[in-house]
């Protein structure tokens, strides 16, 4: 208890002894005017505090514009936790990304089929878990889809390779052929050629992580969003959890449905964010592992989790299983739920969601 706390009490247990009518037990009136005094003490004692404030800020990290919400006691405390958030992702960012030549990942890749690399831990967390997401999807999500990524164009320019390009590729994605290393802390690719990429993922991670330093920063809530990657803890300064909404999937600009959130994740996988269209067929970034080629079973996956690596993980992963295997493992899953649309444009919401979420629009 605060000294300013301690010094009111005993202000009021001394307003009360000096009063005329401390003692005085048989009038009615006296009775009523103690325990108004009484009731005074109690008010004091329950001094509402100040209501927390609520601080948004916005940078560009990983690739995304990332915007970072802190609710906290004071300003400077949600100042102080949203530039640690921002440092935190900024750090992880250095370590993750394939487009920093001395990230741990560009050297993993680098000496892919020549020797094992050291690498920090949090690099190497983030594997393992991707390996452990892989399993859970069947293979579904898979970070050495790369090359396969980069030979349909998706980030540079556009192209549909032909089969014999892709069956040449199929064993640079086969998980089997990376080896992690805990004791060492060492990530070897034993195939000439493979590539890791993280970004299925790698912004749910950063979430997580941002989040556990602005709660040690002070921030009571907040919310972590990277791009469609979104972690939230806490809630509002009026107490209410944070409403989120789900991207329409045909609709550009405009909401399937929302949710409330409290210390929880929500990831968005979308056959809408990188696409081309040639001889009439539309292609999307999306790949299948098993056959390199876009996968068509749905046109997004919303996972909620608690963790943001979970969520970001299992909402390609998902997509790539399509609805129904995707469905059945959600809800063999504790704490993860999920609404996709499949291919028809079909609604389907896992049980833990119903009641729970608001649906705006059917997708056409």
């Amino acid at each position: 208890m605060d000294k300013d706390r301690i010094r009111w009490m005993d202000t009021c247990r001394s307003v009360i002894a000096a009063s005329p009518w401390y003692g005085c037990k048989a009038a009615p009136t006296c009775l009523y005017l103690l325990a108004w005094l009484v009731m005074l003490v109690s008010g004091c004692l329950r001094q509402p505090s100040p209501p927390d404030v609520m601080v948004k800020r916005a940078q560009m990290h990983m690739g995304t514009v990332v915007m970072i919400t802190a609710v906290a006691q004071t300003e400077p405390t949600a100042q102080a936790a949203i530039a640690a958030g921002f440092k935190e992702i900024h750090r992880l960012d250095e370590l993750l990304s394939t487009w920093i030549p001395t990230s741990d990942l560009s050297k993993v890749n680098l000496a892919a089929g020549r020797e094992p690399m050291k690498v920090g831990p949090e690099t190497l967390t983030l594997v393992k878990r991707s390996l452990e997401v892989a399993d859970l999807t069947a293979g579904g999500f898979n970070i050495a889809i790369g090359p396969a990524v980069a030979a349909w164009g998706f980030g540079t320019q556009t192209r549909v390779p032909d089969g014999v390009e892709l069956a040449s590729l199929r064993k640079l994605v086969d998980l089997s052929h990376v080896t992690l290393d805990e004791r060492s802390s060492t990530i070897f690719l034993t195939l000439p050629g493979m590539r890791l990429d993280v970004g299925g993922i790698g912004k749910g991670f950063a979430a997580d992580r941002a989040v556990a330093v602005m709660q040690a920063e002070g921030a009571t809530g907040g919310i972590v969003a990277l791009s469609g990657d979104i972690k939230t803890f806490g809630r509002m300064p009026d107490g209410k959890p944070f409403l989120l909404g789900i991207q329409h999937p045909r609709q550009e600009g405009a909401l399937l449905a929302r949710v409330e959130l409290q210390d929880e994740a929500i990831s968005t996988a979308g056959d809408y964010e990188q696409v081309f269209e040639q001889d009439g067929n539309r292609y999307h970034h999306i790949l299948d592992p098993r056959t390199l080629q876009p996968a068509r079973g749905c046109q997004s996956v919303t996972v909620i989790a608690k963790e943001g690596i979970v969520a970001d993980g299992l909402d390609t992963g998902i997509f790539v299983m399509g609805p129904e295997r995707g469905m059945e493992l959600v809800e063999r899953l504790p704490d993860v739920e999920a609404v996709v649309v499949d291919r028809d444009g079909k609604i389907w919401v896992s049980s833990g969601l119903k009641g729970r979420i608001e649906m705006i629009e059917a997708p056409r």
